[in-house]
């Protein structure tokens, strides 16, 4: 006897082996938020440790470079002229240290001069009057607050290499050794305590190859360079060397107009990032417009120095000598002041290189462009400060944790 029974007997079953054979529904936004969310807070604990660290020992010791930002913001606050006329440095720090002060001009507001005067009218340096160099300098409260802002901006990398590793890895231990490796170093935090523009380039350049590495594993990747190209822009407003992070954006604008991941093509692409790159560049440093002649003198003046070995005794035989001892020090000095920590480390960042170039040569390459030739273009100066060569710290602790694990 025919009846109904069997049809729906067949449909139950071919509807439940459609639910076997069929894929899991997705599950619920919120809980991916929250899993997303928790995979983010450990690269809090490397950041709050060398901030937390960083504050107890902020009033301790001097830098040379803290006098020279510090004055360079009192002739600011005296003569009312935003461009300040020394340029051995872009002037992101500078900013940092003017917005750390300006709190402290609003509470003593007094009338000052146009701040869009003459800047031919700016005084050399060595013509400042003590009560000009006296009106940030003195007061050493704003002077530890100066130091914390920098800290704090330069801790940050902590986050940015958490997250490179995170999205590249896609491993929250190894992101979370990576970070730590950076900002738990004496080095590093030593010197992120001062008023210096060293290990704020460091973290911008963090933040950089973070964007650059998640852009070239993602199809749009458009959004992603964009902020690397800014990111990279900031370096460079810190120290003029860190241009050189365009080298792994355009090999990655190259790679992806191939793949015919940006829509603009090859040319158009790359002459729109370097045209942000150029713009984030003037905004942070606008007397590249408005004063090019000094500054022109003035990177031809450091670049001289550093040529010729005459930077306070700092002296160095370009070439092999110079990479020795840049060697050296991130082998033995850098990890740890512990000779077996540090050479162990050493050990497991080149297991990290070797399993990172057998993974993808291409992320690897796309990873040590920048420090490779960094390091190359440093090699080629007669002076040698650690400070100059922190902005590789983060490539060798993220191959490090790659190593570890």
């Amino acid at each position: 006897m025919v009846g109904p029974g069997p049809i729906v007997s067949s449909v139950a079953s071919g509807s439940q082996a459609g639910e076997q054979s069929g894929r899991e529904p997705p599950p619920r936004r919120p809980r991916r938020r929250v899993i997303a969310v928790a995979r983010l807070l450990p690269a809090l604990i490397p950041l709050l440790v060398v901030v937390h660290t960083g504050r107890i020992g902020i009033d301790l010791g001097l830098h040379w470079d803290e006098h020279l930002q510090l004055r360079m913001v009192s002739r600011t606050v005296k003569s009312g002229v935003l461009v300040p006329g020394i340029y051995n440095y872009p002037t992101v720090s500078y900013w940092l240290t003017l917005g750390t002060v300006i709190p402290r001009l609003i509470k003593d507001w007094k009338p000052i001069p146009d701040l869009i005067s003459d800047i031919n009218t700016m005084r050399s340096l060595e013509q400042d009057s003590p009560e000009l160099q006296n009106y940030v300098q003195n007061d050493h409260s704003l002077f530890l607050r100066v130091r914390m802002v920098f800290l704090v901006v330069s801790s940050l990398a902590a986050i940015w290499v958490y997250l490179l590793v995170l999205r590249w890895r896609r491993h929250v231990g190894e992101a979370f050794v990576a970070s730590a490796l950076l900002v738990w170093s004496w080095e590093f935090a030593y010197h992120a305590r001062w008023i210096a523009p060293d290990v704020v380039m460091t973290s911008f350049a963090a933040l950089s190859m973070m964007l650059v590495m998640r852009a070239s594993s993602r199809d749009n990747p458009r959004p992603a360079l964009m902020g690397s190209v800014v990111a990279a822009g900031l370096a460079t407003g810190t120290k003029y060397q860190c241009g050189l992070l365009l080298v792994p954006i355009l090999m990655e604008v190259v790679r992806a107009s191939r793949q015919h991941r940006l829509a603009d093509g090859m040319l158009k692409s790359a002459a729109k990032m370097l045209a942000v790159f150029a713009a984030t560049f003037v905004v942070t440093t606008p007397a590249v417009v408005l004063d090019t002649g000094r500054v022109l003198r003035w990177i031809l003046y450091v670049m001289n120095q550093y040529q010729s070995g005459q930077h306070g005794g700092y002296a160095v035989a370009a070439g092999f000598p110079h990479l020795g001892k840049m060697l050296l020090y991130f082998a033995g000095d850098y990890f740890s002041w512990h000779l077996p920590v540090a050479f162990g480390a050493t050990a497991f960042m080149l297991v990290g290189i070797w399993a990172m170039v057998r993974e993808s040569r291409w992320q690897a390459a796309l990873f040590f462009s920048f420090p490779l030739i960094y390091i190359a273009y440093m090699t080629t100066q007669r002076v040698f400060i650690v400070r100059n060569v922190l902005v590789v710290a983060p490539y060798l602790a993220v191959a490090v944790a790659r190593g570890i694990r």
